[in-house]
């Protein structure tokens, strides 16, 4: 019997058919993944407004898959995961707030209380002037006939690569800061 046997003793396991999933597995697998995208969310937004590690922050939930009875059950792992209060609701917040909308969830954290308004303005303008800055810099390097014709395609390629990216970049921290309003 297995439990009269060593570990080393014991026969490897199979991998099961995908078929082979009961649907009792499957709405576990729903559920974590849920609970998955919503930590998910919640740290990024943490991460994208430099939210010191300790502070702890509000974030309201709202499924689209599952019930809110289920994601209510998992608040306290999202919660304990992400240093947040989190609450499950079938409407968003009206205070502002970031959203992050997913497959299974969207998660809105209010900003009120959780960051400095102007500090964060500040920043933000800051990060922006100094990646326009090298944005245009390097827009005029791509300009440049010169470089164009004696650069290596594959340093042009690159080049144009980080440019797209660097708009992007810009772009996302233009939307922030008109989140956050004057």
């Amino acid at each position: 019997t297995p439990g009269e046997q060593f570990l080393a003793q014991q026969a490897w396991p199979r991998a099961r058919a995908r078929g082979d999933v009961s649907d009792a597995e499957r709405l576990l697998v729903a559920r974590f993944e849920s609970t998955r995208e919503a930590v998910q969310s919640i740290r990024q937004i943490r991460a994208e407004y430099n939210v010191t590690p300790g502070a702890m922050i509000t974030a309201v939930v709202v499924p689209h898959v599952e019930t809110v009875a289920v994601l209510e059950a998992q608040g306290g792992v999202i919660g304990s995961f992400t240093r947040a209060v989190v609450s499950v609701s079938t409407t968003a917040p009206t205070e502002a707030s970031k959203s992050l909308v997913g497959q299974r969830v969207t998660v809105h954290v209010p900003l009120a209380g959780m960051i400095d308004f102007a500090k964060e303005r500040l920043r933000l303008s800051a990060e922006i002037a100094q990646l326009q800055g090298a944005l245009d810099t390097l827009l005029g390097r791509l300009s440049n006939e010169k470089f164009m014709a004696k650069a290596p395609p594959a340093i042009v390629d690159a080049e144009r690569a980080k440019a797209a990216e660097w708009q992007s970049r810009l772009s996302l921290l233009q939307q922030q800061l008109a989140q956050l309003g004057t």
